[in-house]
């Protein structure tokens, strides 16, 4: 892990596999404990997916829901359609 400071320090090269938090945790706790409570010599960077692409993910998946009620509103509007017309068939059928 490197930061974007000039004294940043390289604690591991990691491999990107389950388990390197199980690594990286100790070495980090470590290097925590060298400094007094209240110094901050260090930061640590969240490791998180791009927002980015989360949002894209999100709105993909409720455009095609959207595109799935929207098809699912027209079937529901032709069947009740169908209905009414054959409703009207048959009362007119059985008036005559």
């Amino acid at each position: 892990m490197q930061g974007l400071l000039l004294h940043s320090t390289t604690f591991l090269r990691c491999i990107w596999q389950d388990g390197w938090l199980d690594v990286a945790r100790p070495r980090i706790q470590q290097r925590m404990q060298q400094y007094s409570e209240g110094e901050i010599r260090f930061n640590l960077m969240a490791l998180i997916r791009d927002r980015r692409t989360v949002a894209t993910e999100q709105l993909t998946a409720l455009a095609a829901r959207a595109e799935h009620l929207q098809a699912c509103i027209g079937l529901s509007h032709w069947l009740y359609m169908c209905l009414q017309s054959l409703t009207v068939f048959l009362v007119f059928r059985l008036s005559t």
